[in-house]
């Protein structure tokens, strides 16, 4: 993809702030190429192929961290995993599953799978960004540590038999590939049977639009990653719907959710907000509308003297970027 320089926009007359602030372009063309292996990205990078590889993959971190040539910036929040259940077919259209799945969340073991180094990952059981205004330690039944025992026992009282839940996995997303195969096997250890189906990304975001069965081209589970400013309030964070067929994939109902929200919405009280905020989180862990596994986060890597004037924010923006 390719972004040329508009020469008639006019930026405001203040300092870059992330995504305030001045916009001003410093470059007449950037152009975005996807990568999707982690070696060719390193590969473009060290040759001088590329400038900036805006994720650095948790594979070849110990090799950039220590080459001269390449600098590393932290200029991207982290942000939590997702796992999301489909509520329209079974098995988690019964709360009491969806609940056995949560239980067999293992954070530290799925996020040292997937990140790697420690660095690159963070325990974190609330629903929102930790250090975020509205994150809270208050999350019921979950504790991001697995419990076997209960979660057995709820599948036996839900009357589970033991049809196949599939779980999809972007192969081509290296950043998430890895803990659809650890989540797996947690619940397997529960009882469940459990198909993990490897597909690309643009077939996961395809086939995650369809409420049917996974043998009618439908599925049970898939786990992704949220942006931290994104999920760092209830009004934001997109997969924390109640409201069916007009929320988020796995279309979730929940009223009592859906009302919370909107009395959030409504107030203007901080202290308020922040009772609400919790609630919600409470809220949606019981009724299993997704289950947190964690914050990721990766800085970006530039070739070293290439580029300057990156700006913290959301996602890696390029006004304010200068090419040296």
């Amino acid at each position: 993809m390719v972004y040329r320089r508009n020469p008639a926009y006019a930026p405001r007359k203040e300092p870059a702030s992330g995504l305030a602030g001045g916009k001003v372009v410093h470059v007449d063309r950037v152009e975005w190429v996807f990568l999707r292996d982690p070696q060719t990205q390193v590969n473009a990078l060290l040759n001088g192929e590329v400038d900036i590889v805006e994720t650095v993959p948790a594979s070849h971190y110990p090799q950039l961290r220590t080459d001269n040539r390449v600098q590393m910036v932290d200029i991207m929040p982290a942000g939590p995993f997702t796992v999301i259940y489909n509520h329209k077919v079974p098995p988690f259209n019964d709360a009491r599953v969806r609940k056995a799945a949560m239980l067999v969340i293992n954070q530290e073991a799925m996020l040292r799978a997937q990140a790697t180094y420690r660095d690159f990952y963070k325990p974190c059981t609330s629903v929102y960004l930790c250090g975020s205004p509205y994150a809270s330690e208050q999350t019921g039944f979950f504790t991001g540590k697995p419990q076997f025992e209960q979660a057995r026992k709820l599948l036996k009282e839900a009357g589970y038999d033991g049809k196949p839940v599939v779980i999809m996995l972007p192969g081509d997303a290296p950043a998430l590939s890895r803990l659809p195969v650890v989540y797996g096997q947690l619940l397997r250890q529960a009882g469940f049977n459990v198909d993990v189906q490897a597909t690309d990304w643009s077939t996961l975001i395809t086939r995650r639009t369809k409420k049917d069965l996974p043998e009618n081209g439908g599925w049970n589970a898939f786990i992704t990653f949220w942006g931290g400013v994104d999920a760092s309030s209830p009004v934001t964070y997109s997969p924390l719907t109640g409201n069916g067929e007009r929320g988020y994939f796995g279309w979730a109902e929940d009223a009592e959710l859906e009302a919370l929200k909107t009395r959030f919405i409504e107030t203007a009280d901080a202290a308020q907000r922040k009772d609400l905020a919790t609630r919600i989180q409470l809220r949606a862990i019981e009724s299993g509308v997704l289950a947190p596994v964690g914050e990721g986060k990766a800085p970006t890597v530039v070739r070293r003297g290439a580029v300057s004037g990156l700006l913290p924010a959301p996602a890696v923006l390029y006004w304010n970027v200068r090419k040296e």
